[in-house]
């Protein structure tokens, strides 16, 4: 693990086309620390945010870095087991933070990657 403003954990493997963060952190795989978005998206005071990002840019993996910090977990996810994700990580720095909005929230969380595998016609008997 290497510190700065950014921390990069160091793990076995690169996780290239992986888009969970449960996934990479439980992998061991390398990655780079970015939960300090979280305490941007607590901090703001706006009602809507919009995550835009070039192609390949980690977009889901920061969603799904908000949804496993955020959401109540459902069997046979857990407490223990998120906050074992977020070990070491930059928002526990911040621990009044983390403990006030860890697991508190439901979360409805909607990935739109799978959608492009699906015929067009499909589209039409899901929205028409």
């Amino acid at each position: 693990m290497l510190d700065g403003t950014a921390t990069l954990f160091a793990g076995k493997s690169i996780p290239i086309g992986w888009d969970s963060f449960g996934q990479i952190v439980s992998g061991g795989c390398t990655f780079l620390d970015k939960t300090s978005l979280i305490a941007e998206f607590i901090e703001c005071n706006s009602k809507v945010s919009l995550v835009i990002r070039p192609r390949r840019f980690a977009k889901t993996v920061n969603l799904t870095t908000l949804r496993d910090f955020f959401s109540i977990p459902i069997h046979p996810d857990n407490v223990d087991y998120r906050r074992e994700l977020f070990v070491d990580t930059k928002i526990t720095e911040r621990q009044s933070l983390f403990d006030t909005h860890f697991c508190k929230y439901p979360v409805i969380f909607l990935s739109l990657k799978v959608w492009r595998y699906l015929h067009p016609d499909c589209y039409c008997e899901l929205f028409c």
